[in-house]
């Protein structure tokens, strides 16, 4: 809360808002846009296992600096992730396993937008019966379906569809191509074996 310069008490708007998913042990307080499309980029990257603030120390003040400890499958040590603006250089103490991703590079991805639109539907509802019949589907069908193929199939509403494709693509439990738009998609995968992908405890 601030006064005007009549007297008036007014509400500040918050300066940093609170990012959570289901790689995320602990909330991730972010500042920028560009900041949220960083998060998300990893959160969809299905080789990343885990996101966490970072304790290391930043060896020059930058205020701006998303700073992110990154687990990978594919990597045994964790990986130092930091956000900045292009014109900043800063490096982590101690980092030996470090990837920077710059303000314009985060911006200019070319699946920056559909990824946002997928993460957005994190808090829609879908029924777990209709994860379970869009997984043995794509069973049956050796792992792999368009988007057309399987809504034919299922017989069910895009927004639906798109609503469940994006929730399963957060929990990992599918792939498809951020590059495009979710309906217009060629090929629909199985990430997990049926077995484990039932088990997954859904979103909501």
């Amino acid at each position: 809360m601030h006064k005007t310069a009549k007297g008036l008490t007014v509400l500040s708007q918050p300066e940093y808002s609170i990012f959570r998913g289901p790689k995320t042990s602990s909330c991730i307080t972010y500042k920028h846009g560009w900041h949220l499309a960083l998060l998300v980029k990893l959160s969809l990257d299905l080789d990343v296992i885990s996101i966490s603030v970072n304790d290391k120390t930043l060896s020059k003040e930058a205020p701006e600096t998303l700073s992110l400890s990154v687990k990978r499958r594919s990597q045994v040590v964790p990986l130092d992730v930091i956000g900045i603006h292009d014109d900043q250089v800063v490096e982590l103490e101690g980092a030996h396993n470090q990837e920077v991703y710059r303000r314009s590079e985060i911006l200019d991805d070319p699946n920056k937008s559909n990824s946002l639109e997928v993460w957005a539907k994190r808090s829609h509802h879908t029924d777990l019966a209709l994860r379970m019949r869009i997984l043995t589907e794509l069973h049956s069908s050796f792992e792999q379906m368009t988007f057309e193929a399987i809504r034919s199939k299922l017989n069910i509403d895009i927004t639906r569809l798109v609503t469940a494709l994006s929730l399963m693509r957060i929990e990992g439990l599918i792939d498809f191509d951020l590059s495009r738009p979710i309906h217009t998609i060629p090929d629909l995968k199985l990430v997990q074996n049926l077995d484990r992908a039932l088990d997954v405890v859904p979103l909501q």
